[in-house]
């Protein structure tokens, strides 16, 4: 197997390609930028002075069949997904995404659609300053069905083949996970402070959106079960989109600056909250030997959650969680030949961008035959205990990427 990661500045984009059956097939693990104007464009277009990596993906592919896995669905990871013509270019076998039906549910909290469908509203208040809002999952929906691709939900506990093996999903476990009481206290009173009409005797009813929600998952659903023409729903699902934004857009459009630090701290909080649904597969071990994990965004919480699963396996090649910054930092990282980091160029102003994880070089250091590769070469080394940072230059035993054939 060849495994690929794209440099996408703070995003992630990493293809696995294998022979099977006399023919090369291809997972596309993410595809998304936090910059996407500086590297993700349609298909043979310039970008600047950078490489377009829609273009790279598509050569690297081309007339082989392609599967997409979407560990969650933040811009970083699903923008050039939904943003440009690569799958309508590329021969799409089967998409994998977090379990939407399980992402309805909730517990005197939140659910996790709820708190993304708000997150999108608060962004194209606050980042966008647009009357549009950016419905990425009906987006999702709409370029699986205009492909015919045949849709899988992924959950702890399922496996899924490809290129002649069996992979194992070891997260997002919904039992195991709700959104935190913390942040929806926060979201409730943010709500309550823009006059939102809000219900919560226990339920967290959200005019118009828990509507919105549930014709959603209901095409998703009748989709992911039947390939189902479900276009004949989109007209309603696009009706409930103008519906919230015609509400909630007055409610949210020129508030005062004590507002708009709520609207902003709430982004942040739920897009932590987001990771936690991150999904986290392997190959299955064999005499705890493995080659491949994924880890998508998953914070340290989750990751514990997880450990006796994996912490007697000696990986191949392991991805760093969340673009290997500190405060994601994997204190029990199994084994490994190679570690994989995506945090690369072009420039982010996201704020992790080109801090990577201080003991990320000392797991290197104590361990020289492991590899560590990363698509930044001008990043930080941040060590959170001295709260100081250095630039690496070079990083320790960080190069710049190259393909990895296991």
């Amino acid at each position: 197997m060849k495994i690929k990661m794209y440099n996408v500045g703070f995003g992630e984009a990493v293809l696995l390609k294998k022979a099977a059956n006399g023919r090369e097939e291809n997972l596309l693990v993410d595809f998304g930028s936090d910059t996407p104007e500086n590297c993700i464009a349609d298909i043979g277009q310039t970008i600047s002075k950078n490489d377009n990596v829609t273009t790279e993906i598509y050569n690297d592919t081309k007339g082989e069949e392609v599967s997409v896995l979407l560990s969650h669905f933040h811009m970083d990871h699903i923008y050039g997904v939904l943003e440009t013509d690569l799958l309508d270019h590329v021969c799409l076998k089967r998409t994998y995404i977090p379990n939407l039906l399980l992402m309805q549910s909730r517990d005197n909290t939140y659910s996790f659609l709820q708190i993304q469908i708000l997150r999108e509203l608060f962004e194209s208040v606050y980042l966008y300053e647009e009357k549009k809002i950016k419905f990425s999952l009906y987006d999702l929906l709409v370029k699986l069905t205009n492909n015919n691709a045949t849709l899988q939900f992924v959950e702890a506990g399922d496996h899924f083949d490809f290129a002649g093996d069996s992979y194992s999903v070891l997260w997002p476990d919904f039992g195991k996970i709700k959104v935190n009481k913390k942040v929806s206290d926060s979201l409730t009173k943010l709500l309550r402070l823009i006059d939102a009409d809000f219900n919560d005797n226990g339920e967290y009813t959200l005019r118009f959106i828990d509507e919105y929600i549930g014709a959603l998952c209901d095409a998703y659903r009748r989709y992911e079960e039947t390939r189902g023409d479900v276009r004949i729903d989109f007209d309603y699902i696009k009706n409930l989109q103008n519906r919230i934004a015609e509400y909630y857009f007055p409610l949210l459009i020129n508030q005062n600056k004590q507002i708009m630090k709520l609207i902003a701290a709430s982004i942040e909080s739920i897009k932590c909250q987001e990771n936690r649904i991150s999904v986290v597969f392997q190959d299955f071990p064999r005499r705890l030997e493995a080659n491949l994990l994924m880890t998508g965004d998953i914070p340290r919480p989750e990751i514990k959650k997880i450990e006796s699963q994996i912490e007697d396996v000696h990986y191949k090649v392991i991805k760093a969680p969340h673009h290997g910054t500190p405060t994601y930092y994997w204190k029990n990282l199994p084994k490994s030949d190679t570690i994989m980091i995506s945090n690369g160029e072009p420039r982010s102003q996201h704020r992790n961008w080109g801090k990577i994880a201080y003991e990320y070089a000392g797991f290197y250091n104590s361990n020289k035959k492991c590899k560590i590769i990363c698509t930044n070469y001008r990043c930080q080394m941040e060590d959170l205990q001295q709260r100081g940072a250095q630039r690496c230059n070079p990083c320790v035993g960080i190069k710049p990427f190259r393909e990895i054939i296991l």
